[in-house]
């Protein structure tokens, strides 16, 4: 299953709660839309071929008001083209933000794909991820 982002066309966008489930509608949630925001990007990506990319940077920040330390973990999975994912990078951020610059940069080879991914210890816990890379071609 693959995602890359969800938008709303048909329906307004303050509708309410939107979110896709695998399976059926008590699956895994794998895409949610926040009611008035429309639009849902996820942190997939495929390096073009012909490229190679360079992650300089990651950063995660979580939150769930109320809850005192509760944690996620956030890992950057790459699989290689025709291989399986491999967990790249792995960070645990307790109620905060976290952010690995690398002194060396995350080489990534062309066709792999990225898939960043966040585990919370909790429901309801708020949770971003960015990650910097350059392309360069081969």
């Amino acid at each position: 299953f693959h995602v890359t982002g969800v938008q709303t066309c048909a329906l307004p966008i303050y509708v309410g709660e939107i979110r896709f489930h695998i399976g059926s509608a008590s699956g895994t949630v794998v895409a949610h839309i926040r009611a008035g925001l429309g639009i849902t990007k996820l942190s997939q990506y495929t390096v073009p071929r012909n490229y190679t990319a360079y992650v300089l940077y990651g950063d995660a920040t979580t939150f769930r008001a109320g809850s005192g330390n509760i944690g996620s973990q956030i890992r950057m999975m790459v699989r290689p083209f025709g291989g399986s994912f491999i967990c790249a990078i792995i960070a645990e951020v307790v109620n905060g933000f976290y952010r690995n610059d690398f002194l060396v940069p995350l080489k990534i080879t062309e066709k792999s794909d990225i898939d960043v991914r966040v585990i919370a210890d909790a429901n309801n816990t708020i949770a971003s991820a960015n990650y910097q890379m350059i392309l360069i071609p081969n």
